[in-house]
C-alpha cells in the first residue's frame, strides 16, 4: 500500500464518525445515511461529509441508487479491497513509528468503533428465529459459534499472543481461501471475527488513570 494512502487510512481509523461508520458497514451490509444515523449521534450534515471523504479516499463504494415510489434512497458499502491491501503485520510495524499519543487515539476508536459494532450485534441478536441460533452450535460437528474472555498470566499471554500471529498471518493471505468459494456466497455472506488482546502494563495503566 503506498504510504499516502496508508497515511489516509490511518486518518480514517483516527476519526470517531468514520471509524463508526465503517464499523456499522462491516456488519451491515449497504446502509442508508438514515439507517447509519440510527446509531451514530451526529449531525447529518457531519455525515454526510464523512462519507463523502470515505468515498473520496476510496474506502467506500458509491453509492446504490435505489427509486422508490415516491423517494430516492443510496445504499452505501464499504469498498473491502481497499482495507485488504495492508497486512496486519506490515500495520503493527507502522504502528511502532506512531507518536504515543496518536497510538492512544488510534486505538481508542479503534475499541469504540468495535463496542459501536457489538452493541449493535447484542441489540438485534435477540430477534435472531430460534432455528438459526442453535444452527450456530450445532452446525455439524463442530460449533459455528465461538465466545471466550480469559484474564492470563505474563508468560501464559505471550505464549498466546505467539500463537495468534501464525492466525493472523493465515487470514491475511489470500492464497489460503479459494476463489471458488467466494463465488458461491452472496455479498451479504461474511463471517466476522474479532481478535482483542490487552497486555497487562497497559490495563494497569488505564485503572490508574481511573483512579484519579
Amino acid at each position: 500500500m503506498p504510504q499516502d494512502r496508508l497515511e489516509k487510512l490511518f486518518d480514517v481509523m483516527s476519526s470517531q464518525t468514520k471509524s463508526h461508520i465503517i464499523a456499522l458497514l462491516a456488519i451491515g451490509g449497504k446502509m442508508t445515511v438514515t439507517q447509519i444515523s440510527e446509531h451514530i449521534k451526529t449531525s447529518r450534515s457531519n455525515l454526510y461529509q464523512a462519507i463523502s471523504d470515505l468515498q473520496e479516499q476510496g474506502f467506500v463504494n458509491p453509492p446504490e441508487i435505489v427509486v422508490r415510489k415516491n423517494y430516492v434512497e443510496k445504499y452505501y458499502s464499504l469498498n473491502n479491497e481497499a482495507f485488504n491491501e495492508k497486512k496486519a503485520g506490515e500495520l503493527n510495524e507502522e504502528f511502532k513509528k506512531m507518536s504515543p499519543d496518536r497510538l492512544r487515539r488510534l486505538m481508542a476508536t479503534f475499541l469504540l468503533s468495535q463496542s459501536l459494532n457489538l452493541k449493535v450485534i447484542a441489540q438485534e441478536i435477540m430477534n435472531v428465529p430460534d432455528e438459526d441460533m442453535m444452527k450456530a452450535v450445532e452446525d455439524g460437528t463442530h460449533s459455528q459459534l465461538s465466545l471466550s474472555f480469559s484474564s492470563l498470566s505474563d508468560d501464559s499471554y505471550s505464549r498466546v499472543v505467539e500463537q495468534l500471529k501464525p492466525f493472523m498471518n493465515y487470514i491475511d493471505n489470500p492464497e489460503n481461501f479459494k476463489k471458488e468459494d467466494s463465488k458461491e456466497k452472496h455479498e451479504d455472506d461474511t463471517n466476522m471475527v474479532l481478535v482483542m488482546a490487552i497486555p497487562a502494563y497497559l490495563l494497569k495503566s488505564l485503572r490508574k488513570s481511573r483512579k484519579k
